[in-house]
Parts: C-alpha cells; sequence; structure tokens
C-alpha cells in the first residue's frame, strides 16, 4: 500500500473540492455564493474559495458581482455570484420592459 504526503492529500483534496463545486453548478439554473456552497458541501466558505480560484484561472467558471440579499434580516448588499461558464454563455440576456406612459398596459399592442 502506497501512502501520500499530507501536503498531496490536501492539494488533492483542492482538487475533487473544485469539481465537485462544478458539477453543483453545473445542476444550477441561478447563481451560487460561496455561502451556498459551503453550506451544501459542508466546509467553509475559505476552502471554497481557495478551490474555485484555478477553475476561474482556466476559465471554467464565471464571478460576477450581484446586489442581493443574504438572509431575510440583512439588508441588501453586494456579493460575488459564480456560474458555470458554459451555462452562462448560452443564457440570454433578457430585454427589461419598457413602460410607455402615456399606455403603461400596452393596449396598442394588442389585436
Amino acid at each position: 500500500m502506497k501512502t501520500m504526503s499530507i501536503h498531496k492529500l490536501r492539494v488533492q483534496a483542492k482538487i475533487d473540492r473544485g469539481q465537485a463545486c462544478l458539477r453543483y453548478m453545473k445542476t444550477r439554473t441561478s447563481p451560487v455564493t460561496l455561502k451556498d456552497l459551503a453550506s451544501k458541501l459542508g466546509v467553509t466558505t475559505k476552502s471554497i474559495s481557495n478551490s474555485l480560484m484555478p477553475l476561474l484561472e482556466e476559465g471554467l467558471i464565471v464571478r460576477e458581482r450581484e446586489f442581493r440579499q443574504s438572509s431575510i434580516c440583512k439588508k441588501l448588499g453586494w456579493a460575488y455570484v459564480y456560474y458555470d461558464a458554459e451555462k452562462r454563455n448560452k443564457m440570454k440576456k433578457v430585454k427589461p420592459f419598457k413602460i410607455n406612459y402615456h399606455d403603461p398596459f400596452n393596449m396598442s399592442a394588442r389585436p
């Protein structure tokens, strides 16, 4: 039986954790925060952050800042959200609905 050193085990765990995060992101349709990933995998947010950095450098995931609420009792704040790069490229940008102030219910567009 071949034993591995502690350093090699930690490096392998980091790689495995990153792949687990990537698999989880591919199943999700909405963006994921570090807090969500940490609670899902049962580890700290720092270890998740360290595992995601190589994936960011390779371009497998995309990181953006988003204005969101982390819990009901907290105010809105900026947080980094992570997407799967393939899924993010396929998502269509939805154009915001423009309100016509002279026709707020868009009655003129109906046949």
